[in-house]
């Protein structure tokens, strides 16, 4: 997320769809798993301020996997 953050220019929008994919289901093209504890973490770490946020206990494709859904805006010089 510090890497995106720093990719958008100021008042810049990060849409973010993702699997909370856990530990005992990653796979070759899934290779980590993430938390919202994980995601908090490094949203601290950028000037990301949130818009919105969503999580679905299935993806709205039908995956059975919590999903998170949401918006950040760049603020500041972070």
């Amino acid at each position: 997320l510090p890497r995106l953050a720093h990719l958008l220019k100021p008042k810049g929008r990060l849409y973010l769809h993702v699997h909370l994919r856990p530990a005992d289901r990653i796979n070759f093209g899934h290779d980590h798993p993430l938390t919202l504890e994980q995601l908090d973490e490094n949203l601290k770490l950028t000037n990301l301020v949130e818009i919105r946020r969503q999580v679905l206990e299935k993806d709205i494709g039908g995956e059975d996997m919590p999903t998170l859904i949401g918006i950040w805006e760049t603020q500041g010089n972070k």
